[in-house]
């Protein structure tokens, strides 16, 4: 088979196979035009440069032209690139609201089942507290009877059958505390006991009100007034409950 520039008409002798590698592009190697050798095909060679076809040049394999069409390939791509894109988003979006969840209901976990106990930790406290400020919730009264310090106590004999027992304590944590339930002791020289009692503190103090707690380094004077035979009592004791 044969086929003509159509530029230079030069005829060149051509091969299926040349033609499926390069698709039907040529490129003339005589004035360096490409063009489609399949609409020039022929069994018979007419070219004015040649007397004798066969001086025909033929075409190699490396004269095929692969096409390239940028016109079909650039959109693809642009495509391709913006779909990605916004899967990549939609992808992060989603990933971040499910850590979001995931942390919130750990929290929600948390504050079910460990919010007493965290309520009263010393070091998360203040935490908690401006939380609870933000969001409009309220803590339970903080409880730590340890961070009470005793600077005075003594058990008197007032009368033939009345004792009073005197305390003066302050509150030593970097926490206001509520006021404690106070357990006193009395034992005989043996060191048995002899009676016992809770005093709350609605009962030491003539001026609590509810919900009333002893603020950072306060001092709280306490005296009790105990009615009973002192003939047996050798001693007392006494805790924060």
């Amino acid at each position: 088979m044969y086929t003509h520039c159509p530029e230079c008409n030069t005829a060149y002798s051509i091969s299926v196979t040349e033609l499926r590698m390069g698709q039907g592009q040529v490129n003339c190697s005589r004035c360096n035009t490409i063009f489609d050798a399949i609409s020039s095909l022929s069994d018979i060679a007419f070219d004015s440069h040649f007397s004798d076809f066969r001086d025909l040049p033929v075409l190699s394999v490396e004269q095929s032209v692969i096409p390239v069409d940028d016109t079909t390939e650039e959109p693809e791509v642009h495509y391709l690139s913006g779909k990605v894109k916004k899967r990549s988003v939609s992808s992060s979006v989603t990933w971040i609201f499910g850590v979001f969840c995931m942390f919130f209901l750990v929290g929600a976990q948390i504050v079910v089942f460990e919010g007493k106990r965290l309520a009263q930790t010393e070091s998360i406290r203040p935490l908690l507290e401006r939380i609870c400020k933000s969001v409009t919730c309220q803590l339970p009264v903080y409880r730590h009877p340890l961070d009470i310090e005793v600077i005075e106590r003594k058990l008197l004999a007032v009368e033939e059958n009345t004792l009073e027992f005197h305390m003066v304590m302050v509150n030593g944590g970097r926490i206001p505390i509520e006021l404690p339930k106070l357990k006193l002791v009395l034992n005989h020289f043996n060191g048995s006991p002899i009676a016992q009692r809770v005093f709350y503190p609605e009962e030491y103090l003539s001026d609590f009100k509810k919900g009333s707690t002893m603020p950072l380094g306060s001092t709280v004077s306490v005296r009790l007034s105990i009615v009973g035979s002192n003939r047996d009592i050798g001693g007392y004791t006494f805790s924060f409950i």
